[in-house]
């Protein structure tokens, strides 16, 4: 911060009106347009919107001014921001955009006024062809009562079918036909609305009427229903055609706006890299120092034998090299292409161990349990599935080389590498392949430094996207200048102007019945990842009704992708991709419609995707990254990894 405002929060400047700018990530402006369908970005002046911080305070702003982010807008607006200006100076040439605002007052704060808000009719006995019931059913399928009966005699429900679309109606399950009232829990029905949710933003060709469901048979009360669609509409905004009972309507706020209303942002989607500002008390900062302090002084050892190699501490399981190994988890990892450590083919020179270098029990990860909850709550990410965790403690001149991070196990992909800094200003590089998005990366491709400080969070494989393949590496020269509460080493040493990271991770293989990837937590709901339809719950489609939708949704990509200035909104081929997963929400299982539409796709836009019976988009997705990863793979040899600092590295040639 700038000196005058040392102690104060960003929301206390933004309350203030000290600060009225703010400087904003490419994916950012992407989600900001797209929330507001807008067709440039410059239509966000005038706009309202929320910002939050992580106590809860919030206040309203509207945005004034939006302009390129350029050191010469940059030198002379500076002070807008509260921060000193060599750190702003740094996110000239990352982030595209500053947008300017002003705190509005809660009296002329927006609110849709009652009289604009249709609400669902209390008894609907006809429907117009593009519109559908949604209803609550059990999980047997036995629509004999209730809004389920209607469902059935009007509007094409199925007999024995519990969810998802049938004919002109919509199923959400809340009853456990054998148990009787209360007997689905709310994070089930969360996830199934979340589910309607995406389907209804798909198809905006229909209007769904959502009826009441869940607070009759079923037992639960309206304020439950309700604060479900709450929740739904902060975080994800409820799509514009559901029109929602009186009782549980939720849009009478102005909703908060994703990558302004929290410290979230998106610095790489294609390799899953996450980054959270904390900004924790010093009192908290403290008492996650006496955390870690005994095992600090317990371990703390040099596992590299660089000159710049750093001390570091484990909990759970013991990151090491296979020679110095006492008793190794055999895992299937990504660098043993699968195979455990065991096989006589498996070749990575590095394992997880399950006593610390003294043959010493190491602690569990729980032993985390408080510094796992503030990320937790920042991310969203259900952690109780983690199973090693590196803490890295750097010194001035310390510093980690370039690395892959990639002796976890190959099942555990879509666990994405979670990293959590307690202490001085330092950083970290990730190198991104911008030929091959999420494909192996090398030190010799565009890297980017993200900033760190006491309290960030970041992370790389959100999603599996990357988890393998990034090349990363620490900062060096940093000076950590600044004192944070003392730690003793196991020589007796005490240090005070350190950077420690706590990098957690999943390295053993999972177990049957292990979630493929951590469940998500908002608001303390437990959901879990949203999966592309099956073949059993989707709509059997008419194959020539779907290709004129298939026509017209492509038509809107070509007349956004004519202008210009849309390319500085969202990259071409992410916005393709991303209509295609929209476009193929509704469709799954159908081998013509998806050979239609990827055929459509190439024609149109020259992206070489071919289409599958199964239909599962991320799949083919995949499938097709593989095929270029397969063939670059070939060409990567010995003499590409010159010049490579592979100390410590999990590089392979």
């Amino acid at each position: 911060m700038q000196p005058q405002f040392a102690g104060k929060s960003t929301m206390d400047l933004i309350i203030s009106g000290d600060r009225t700018r703010t400087t904003r990530a490419k994916t950012d402006i992407q989600r900001m347009a797209k929330d507001y369908n807008l067709s440039k970005i410059s239509d966000l002046v005038g706009k309202v919107i929320r910002m939050t911080d992580k106590t809860g305070r919030q206040v309203y702003t509207r945005i004034t001014k939006v302009t390129p982010f350029t050191q010469e807008y940059q030198d002379a607006t500076w002070q807008k921001e509260g921060w000193e200006k060599a750190v702003t100076d740094n996110l000239v040439g990352k982030y595209p955009y500053a947008l300017e605002f002003e705190v509005i007052q809660p009296s002329t704060q927006p609110t849709v006024q009652p009289s604009q808000i249709e609400y669902t009719p209390e008894n609907i006995t006809s429907l117009k062809s593009n519109e559908v019931f949604v209803f609550g059913s059990n999980t047997e399928g036995k629509h004999g009562d209730g809004a389920a009966k209607t469902a059935v005699d009007k509007f094409g429900a199925k007999y024995g079918e519990p969810k998802g679309l049938q004919g002109q109606s919509y199923a959400i399950i809340t009853k456990d036909l054998s148990k009787g009232k209360r007997s689905v829990s709310l994070d089930s029905i969360y996830n199934q609305v979340i589910d309607l949710n995406d389907r209804a933003k798909v198809r905006d060709d229909l209007k769904f009427y959502v009826t009441k469901f869940g607070t009759d048979l079923a037992g639960f009360t309206t304020e439950e229903i309700k604060q479900i669609w709450q929740d739904i509409h902060e975080n994800y905004i409820i799509a514009d055609n559901i029109v929602l009972p009186k009782e549980f309507e939720v849009r009478d706020k102005q909703p908060a706006v994703q990558g302004v209303s929290s410290n979230v942002e998106v610095v790489s989607p294609d390799y899953g890299v996450v980054v959270v500002e904390t900004n924790p008390s010093l009192t908290k900062t403290e008492e996650f120092v006496k955390i870690i302090q005994p095992q600090i002084e317990a371990q703390a050892y040099k596992e590299n034998t660089s000159g710049a190699a750093n001390d570091m501490f484990m909990y759970q399981l013991r990151w090491t090299r296979k020679k110095n190994a006492l008793a190794p988890l055999n895992n299937r990892s990504y660098a043993n292409n699968g195979l455990p450590i065991t096989d006589a083919k498996s070749k990575d020179s590095y394992v997880y161990d399950t006593v610390d270098q003294n043959g010493n029990p190491l602690p569990p990860v729980s032993d985390l349990q408080q510094i796992i909850d503030e990320i937790q709550n920042s991310l969203g990410i259900d952690m109780s599935d983690y199973d090693a965790v590196i803490g890295n403690i750097y010194l001035p001149g310390q510093n980690i080389a370039t690395h892959r991070d990639t002796t976890e196990s190959l099942s555990a992909r879509n666990y994405p590498v979670i990293v959590y800094t307690i202490g001085n200003d330092s950083g970290i590089g990730i190198y991104e392949d911008k030929e091959n998005p999420g494909s192996p990366s090398f030190r010799s491709d565009s890297r980017k430094e993200i900033p760190t400080k006491n309290g960030t969070i970041y992370t790389f494989g959100m999603d599996g996207k990357g988890r393998f393949e990034l090349a990363h590496d620490t900062p060096k020269d940093v000076k950590r200048d600044k004192k944070f509460p003392p730690i003793t080493l196991p020589n007796g040493t005490v240090i005070e102007n350190y950077t420690i990271t706590l990098t957690f991770r999943r390295a053993a293989d999972l177990t049957p019945g292990m979630p493929t990837s951590p469940r998500k937590i908002t608001r303390g709901v437990t959901k879990t990842p949203l999966q592309t339809p099956s073949v059993t719950d989707a709509k059997t489609p008419n194959v020539e009704q779907a290709k004129k939708i298939i026509d017209q949704q492509l038509a809107k990509i070509e007349e956004v992708l004519s202008n210009p200035e849309n390319n500085v909104i969202m990259d071409n081929s992410l916005l393709i991709s991303q209509k295609t997963k929209e476009i193929a929400g509704d469709y799954a299982g159908s081998k013509a419609i998806a050979d239609y539409l990827y055929g459509e796709i190439y024609k149109r836009f020259g992206l070489p995707i071919s289409g599958t019976g199964k239909f599962s988009v991320r799949e083919l997705i995949r499938e097709n990254q593989q095929g270029i990863e397969g063939v670059e793979a070939d060409k990567i040899n010995k003499e590409d990894l010159n010049g490579l600092d592979l100390d410590g590295t999990c590089f392979r040639a």
